[in-house]
């Protein structure tokens, strides 16, 4: 069996705001590959998901929405042909970023909590916005 690949977040960037000549097309078209289930596994990291969201609502770089960049990273998560041992996690932590006022990682967080029904401790009141979980303060 061969070993799978990990695809960072410059091929979905560059896929998306089709901002570079050379890379762009090249990007889009790996991303369309995945679109069917394909014998070589490709795989998407919490890192990179995370990475992606900064960099495509940067306000210095692209500054897209974040109802935007929940559903077009929807969509990349979605590909058939991209493994992800989280997708339901990834899916609802991108749902919850797009729909509320709160960071990324927070979405992340919350998502992960939601699935093992579990508390989140923090002092982060921005939890709130999120009826998915519960927040504590220690």
């Amino acid at each position: 069996m061969p070993s799978p690949d990990y695809i960072d977040s410059n091929i979905i960037i560059r896929s998306v705001t089709s901002d570079h000549a050379d890379h762009s097309p090249r990007a889009q078209a790996y991303l369309a590959q995945l679109a069917a289930p394909r014998a070589q596994e490709t795989t998407l990291t919490e890192g990179v998901l995370v990475e992606t969201v900064l960099v495509l609502s940067s306000p210095r770089l692209y500054n897209l929405p974040r109802a935007q960049i929940a559903q077009i990273l929807t969509d990349v998560v979605s590909l058939p042909g991209l493994t992800l041992p989280n997708r339901d996690v990834y899916l609802q932590a991108l749902s919850l970023y797009g729909a509320n006022n709160v960071d990324f990682v927070d979405a992340l967080n919350a998502a992960h909590a939601f699935k093992t029904s579990g508390t989140i401790v923090s002092f982060d009141r921005d939890y709130s916005r999120l009826q998915a979980v519960t927040r504590i303060e220690p």
